[in-house]
C-alpha cells in the first residue's frame, strides 16, 4: 500500500522555540513550542505523521496464476472483455461449402486464466444445389440462400502471464443455431419445374478451438483462433411440385476467426 499524505504547515512564530522533529509511519513532522502570556507558561502544538495528514491510498492486488498487476497490458481487475469478430467455416458441400460469419462476443474472468465466454453470431451461406438431395436434375445451377443465427457459450483457458504480449488459449463450448433457408425454384431437365422448401430447424453445435491473443495496448487485444464444430439437427427438404422429400444429415465444419476485444 502506498500512502500519500498532505501535511499542514505551520510557520515558526516570533518568540517560538522548535523543540524537535517527530516521525510516524515514515512521515516526518515537527513540534512547535510557543511562549504564552498565560501564567501557566507555555503549551505545545504538534503537526505531522498520519494524525495531521489527509491520506490517499493506492492498493495493488496480485491474484497470482498469471494475473498480476499487469502493467501495460491490463490488470487482474479487468474481468469483463467485449468485442466483435468475423471469420469463415468450411464444410463438405452438403449443405454448404463455405460459411461466412460475424458477431459479438464477450468473456468474464472466473478465476486467474479461466474465462466464461458467450457469443452471438450471424452465419451466411448457400445451400448448395438443394434439388440434388431430391434426385432432381435442374437445367441450371441453383443454390438457396441460407443463414444461421447462433448463440453460444464456452469455457476458455488462457496460458502465460497476463502481461505477456502473446497469450495462447484453448476453449470448448456449445452453440444453439436457428437456421433459415430460402425457397428455390427452377426447371427440370426433360420438362417440368421444381419448387423446393427447406426446414433447417434448430441445430445443436458442440465446438472446440485454440488460438493466440495479442495485446497491443492496455485496453485492446486481438484474437486469432481456429475452431472445429459439429452441427446436429438435420434439415427437411421437400419439392412442393412433385411431393418428393429428403433430408440433410448432421455435418462437420471447421475454420477460424479474427476478433477485436476491449478490456473493462
Amino acid at each position: 500500500m502506498l500512502s500519500l499524505g498532505v501535511c499542514i504547515y505551520v510557520p515558526q512564530l516570533a518568540g517560538a522555540q522548535t523543540l524537535g522533529r517527530d516521525t510516524f509511519g515514515g512521515i516526518e513532522g515537527f513540534s512547535v513550542l510557543r511562549e504564552s502570556d498565560q501564567p501557566t507558561g507555555r503549551f505545545g502544538t504538534s503537526f505531522g505523521g498520519i494524525g495531521s495528514s489527509l491520506g490517499l491510498a493506492a492498493v495493488s492486488d496480485d491474484s497470482g496464476g498469471g494475473q498480476g498487476s499487469g502493467g501495460l497490458f491490463g490488470k487482474a481487475e479487468d474481468k469483463l472483455q467485449i468485442g466483435a469478430r468475423t471469420g469463415i467455416f468450411l464444410a463438405s458441400g452438403e449443405p454448404a461449402n463455405d460459411m461466412i460469419f460475424y458477431g459479438v462476443y464477450g468473456r468474464y474472468l472466473l478465476k486467474p486464466n479461466w474465462y466464461l465466454g458467450v457469443g452471438a453470431d450471424f452465419v451466411g451461406f448457400d445451400f448448395e444445389q438443394p434439388y440434388k438431395i431430391l434426385k432432381i436434375k435442374s437445367t441450371v445451377v441453383n443454390d438457396a440462400s441460407a443463414s444461421n443465427t447462433v448463440i453460444s457459450a464456452w469455457i476458455e483457458r488462457q496460458y502465460g502471464q497476463d502481461s505477456d504480449t502473446w497469450k495462447p488459449f484453448v476453449l470448448a463450448g456449445l452453440g444453439l443455431g436457428i437456421t433459415d433457408v430460402d425457397d428455390v425454384k427452377g426447371n427440370v431437365v426433360g420438362g417440368g419445374t421444381y419448387d423446393i422448401v427447406t426446414d433447417g430447424g434448430t441445430e445443436v453445435i458442440p465446438f472446440v478451438g485454440a488460438g493466440y491473443r495479442y495485446a497491443f495496448s492496455k485496453r485492446f487485444e486481438a484474437d486469432f483462433a481456429a475452431r472445429a464444430q459439429y452441427h446436429i439437427g438435420g434439415w427437411d427438404v421437400k419439392d412442393r411440385t412433385s411431393g418428393v422429400k429428403g433430408s440433410v444429415d448432421d455435418y462437420f465444419a471447421y475454420g477460424g476467426y479474427v476478433g477485436l476485444v476491449f478490456r473493462f
